[in-house]
């Protein structure tokens, strides 16, 4: 609807075809919306079937994006992201989760500075990528293997991605992917939307064993931490937490365990002084304030017995670890700010996660 050379109600049927193409021979349908957005949405959403593709040449805001993700959609971003006055986009990529992540040229338009008006072409991908990373946080590595893996999951380029990743690098740390069990079935968690991750996939067909895990590792010296967070809980395995960890200190590894803090319910006792020998820090995604938003939010096979674990677990973290971090997504009904008040009287840090964004 940007120049209207074409009426609306033409543009929306001709719309409508290509995604009925699309579904109907299992294509991509690759997307690039104008100030239509809430259009192109209400078209999509008339078809009762599972979208693939991608918004290509994203220019639209947060909200949309949100929306875009919801659907299950990648969003391209091309060259305008390293404009000048390009800051509106640049926040917007900095909460898309790397999973989703592709990028584009535009060729021949949209160089990206330093090349801004030149013809674009693919070796100008790199100024890209590299404005990216730095808004999201990443290393250029992380962008560059996320982004190749999703051409693949979306279109089939290239080299089809390992998968059942047991260690995977991701932001300067190394993350250990040990099982696919957790306690709880939170339905906004990526485990049921798909098994990748920042480019990695983490699906595992059976359980690493701790020579498997050790092999995977390598040598841990790169890393800023090494962190026990996969595609599933990582309690479910507390002896490989114990014996990987203590082998990672004593080799002067700093370590982190992601947990939701149900451990200690599920293993019938205190594992917090278990935990001390193998682990320096704790981050416990507790996500409600209440037992009843937990039981609402998180869905825990421990039922109303859940949220007050957790509390209790991060209290212990506290006095017998030290390094204890609560965390809550920003869930639409989830009160965050009384999360954030709830960790201030157990003495700990908050860390306030975006839903949606998971690397």
């Amino acid at each position: 609807f940007y120049r209207e050379y074409t009426g609306a109600d033409m543009q929306r049927d001709a719309f409508a075809r290509h995604v009925e193409l699309a579904l109907s021979k299992d294509l991509p349908l690759i997307v690039h919306i104008r100030d239509a957005y809430d259009e192109a949405l209400k078209v999509i959403d008339s078809f009762d079937a599972p979208q693939r593709g991608v918004f290509h040449c994203f220019s639209g805001d947060a909200a949309f994006a949100r929306e875009v993700l919801e659907r299950g959609f990648f969003i391209s971003i091309a060259g305008q992201v390293t404009f000048k006055n390009a800051e509106g986009l640049r926040s917007i990529a900095a909460d898309l989760p790397l999973d989703r992540l592709l990028v584009e040229t535009d060729c021949p338009y949209l160089a990206p500075v330093p090349r801004r008006g030149e013809t674009n072409e693919p070796a100008f991908l790199r100024h890209t990528a590299e404005t990216l990373a730095e808004c999201m946080g990443a290393g250029l590595a992380d962008v560059a293997r996320a982004t190749s893996a999703n051409a693949w999951r979306l279109f089939r380029m290239g080299d089809e991605p390992p998968r059942g990743v047991i260690a995977y690098a991701l932001k300067g740390n190394l993350y250990l992917n040990i099982t696919n069990r957790c306690p709880n079935r939170c339905p906004w968690c990526v485990r049921f939307r798909s098994p990748w991750l920042a480019g990695h996939h983490l699906a595992l067909d059976e359980e690493p064993s701790f020579e498997d895990i050790i092999e995977a590792i390598g040598d841990p010296s790169p890393y800023g931490e090494v962190v026990f967070c996969g595609y599933g809980e990582p309690t479910e395995r507390l002896e490989v937490v114990k014996r990987v960890g203590a082998h990672l200190k004593a080799r002067g590894a700093r370590v982190r365990l992601d947990t939701n803090g149900l451990g200690s319910l599920s293993a019938g006792r205190d594992i917090v002084p278990e935990l001390a020998e193998a682990v320096d820090s704790v981050s416990i995604s507790i996500n409600s304030a209440s037992p009843a938003e937990y039981i609402e939010t998180c869905r825990p096979s421990f039922g109303a017995a859940a949220h007050g674990a957790i509390v209790e677990f991060t209290k212990r973290a506290a006095e017998v670890i030290g390094g204890a971090t609560v965390s809550a997504v920003d869930l639409p009904g989830v009160d965050t700010e009384a999360v954030r008040a709830l960790a201030a009287r157990m003495g700990v840090a908050f860390r306030l996660r975006s839903y949606g964004r998971y690397a």
